[in-house]
């Protein structure tokens, strides 16, 4: 599933291009070409609620789309960007939200301090979206130290290239890239973020980025769970669960994991579901293939 939670529809700021500016047809049609089934509108210090009741009622059958904004932000006298989404459902209380920090103040000269962020918008369990080594980043700790005072909402990290996102995951860090449309003729091309399960709404989301077992387990369980009969000895039959992601069995020596594997290959092949299995103790022949 491609999800956009970095979208731009409107040229707000100076310096940007007229080609962020997107009527709701073409908006539908772009991102219906690029398969997107998820997009948060999120333009820069502007928050049009018209707008996104238009694109939301035009685009239900093809994409969910959710409400947003890209703040400047402040924290320690530097200025960076953090993106805002709410729950679609909550959509009224969060413009009301946004205006009320916006004021009359432009798009080009509006700022705010970091703990005001935090302030206005942790109560409605919102998703925060931070630029992260890439331009108008704040500093690691600043954005750990914002992270500290979160209690419903949730941060990620946006970095620049899609390499970094694995780097940050293996730090613990929540990372996420969006397409950032600056044309929407090239909307096709741009970079999306992929998730393996289809979910259905806001709350699933926030579940599954907090890593929430029940509902990793629930989505696994519904969308790529197998129960295979295995044989870890002879006259010795059990079942267990295989999921079409990576699977873990551990055991000590005579315990039966060899076995279980022959199994989950027979398996397999009956199925006709194609699979390589290769055993650590094959090593010497495989080699000399591989020669």
């Amino acid at each position: 599933m491609l999800i956009d939670l970095h979208c731009h529809t409107k040229k707000t700021k100076t310096g940007e291009a007229d080609t962020r500016d997107v009527s709701k047809e073409i908006f539908l049609d772009k991102v219906d070409e690029a398969n997107v089934k998820l997009v948060a509108i999120t333009n820069h210090n502007h928050f049009d609620y018209e707008q996104y009741i238009e694109f939301e009622e035009i685009a239900k059958e093809t994409c969910m789309v959710w409400p947003g904004i890209e703040f400047d932000v402040e924290c320690n006298g530097i200025r960076g960007h953090i993106i805002t989404i709410s729950d679609p459902d909550k959509v009224e209380e969060f413009n009301d939200l946004v205006q009320g920090l916006l004021g009359d103040t432009s798009p080009d000269q509006f700022y705010v301090d970091i703990s005001l962020l935090s302030e206005t918008f942790d109560d409605l369990g919102v998703l925060f979206i931070a630029h992260f080594n890439k331009s108008e980043e704040l500093p690691l700790n600043d954005l750990h130290s914002f992270e500290q005072t979160l209690t419903k909402a949730i941060l990620f990290k946006e970095p620049a290239k899609l390499i970094s996102i694995g780097i940050l995951a293996t730090h613990g860090h929540l990372a996420i890239l969006g397409s950032d449309v600056k044309d929407w003729d090239d909307y096709y091309n741009c970079n999306f973020a992929e998730i393996k399960f289809e979910i259905s709404g806001y709350n699933q989301f926030i579940q599954l980025a907090k890593k929430n077992p029940h509902m990793v387990k629930h989505f696994l369980d519904i969308s790529f769970k197998y129960d295979i009969q295995v044989y870890p000895h002879q006259n010795t039959k059990i079942t267990i669960p295989i999921y079409n992601d990576i699977n873990t069995i551990i055991g000590d020596k005579g315990t039966g994991k060899t076995e279980i594997i022959k199994s989950l290959e027979t398996y397999f092949n009956q199925e006709d579901i194609n699979n390589t299995v290769y055993r650590g103790g094959d090593k010497e022949k495989w080699y000399e293939d591989l020669i």
